[in-house]
C-alpha cells in the first residue's frame, strides 16, 4: 500500500479484518447467495454477467432473485420492482434487469433487509447479490469479481491497484482477489496485454 493510499486503505482493511475475524456480524440467509461485484468503480461488465448467471440458473430449474441496492433511485426498499416502476424510484439497472429477465428484482439499500424480504415473500430459491462485494454484512456462498481490461488505461489501473481517490480501487487488489472464488476479465481483444500485466 502506497503512503498516499494509507487513509482510505487502512479503513477498508480494518473493516474487512473485522468481518474476517467475525467481530462484525454477518447475516446468513437461508437461501444460497451468489455475489457479483467488482473491486473498482466504473463499468466492469458486471451487468452482462448478472444476466448470464440468471439465465443459466433458470435453465437449471432454479428461481433466482436479484438483490440490488437500487443505485440512482429514491426508494430505500425493500421493494419488489414492478413493470409500473420508474427508474427514478428503483434505479436504471434494477428496472432493466427486471424487464430483460421478467424475473424478480428486489431493491434494498440495506442488503440484509432485502435478503430477509426475499425469504419472507418466498420470491425464489437463489439470491443474486448485484454489486455487493464490499457489502459484507450479508454472507454469501460464492463471490464473483468482474474486472474490465478493455484498454491500456484500464490495464494500467488494474496493475497499479491504486485506491480511491488516487485510483479506481475500492479496496486492496490483493486482499479483494483473495476473497473471490472466480475473477472474470471483461475483454476480447487485450488478453496478450493482460498476460503481461499479471
Amino acid at each position: 500500500m502506497l503512503l498516499s493510499d494509507f487513509p482510505y486503505g487502512i479503513v477498508t482493511a480494518l473493516r474487512n479484518l473485522l468481518y474476517d475475524r467475525g467481530w462484525l456480524p454477518k447475516y446468513q440467509s437461508s437461501l444460497p447467495v451468489i455475489c457479483i461485484g467488482n473491486l473498482s468503480v466504473g463499468g466492469n461488465g458486471k451487468t452482462p454477467l448478472v444476466l448470464y448467471v440468471l439465465t443459466a440458473l433458470k435453465q437449471h430449474g432454479k428461481r433466482p432473485v436479484t438483490l440490488s441496492r437500487g443505485y440512482g433511485g429514491s426508494s430505500s426498499g425493500p421493494h419488489l420492482v414492478a413493470d409500473s416502476d420508474k427508474a427514478s424510484f428503483v434505479g436504471d439497472e434494477p428496472l432493466m434487469l427486471h424487464r430483460k429477465t421478467a424475473g424478480p428484482v428486489v431493491i434494498a439499500r440495506k442488503r440484509v433487509a432485502g435478503a430477509k424480504f426475499i425469504e419472507e415473500q418466498s420470491l425464489g430459491d437463489v439470491i443474486i447479490l448485484d454489486d455487493g462485494f464490499q457489502h459484507r454484512a450479508l454472507a454469501r456462498d460464492i463471490d464473483l469479481i468482474c474486472v474490465y481490461v478493455g484498454s491500456n488505461k484500464a490495464l494500467s489501473a488494474f496493475q497499479k491497484g491504486r485506491l480511491i481517490p488516487f485510483g479506481r480501487f475500492r479496496e486492496s487488489k490483493i486482499r479483494g482477489l483473495s476473497r473471490a472464488q472466480a475473477v472474470i476479465f471483461n475483454s476480447r481483444s487485450t488478453m496478450p496485454l493482460l498476460e503481461k500485466t499479471l
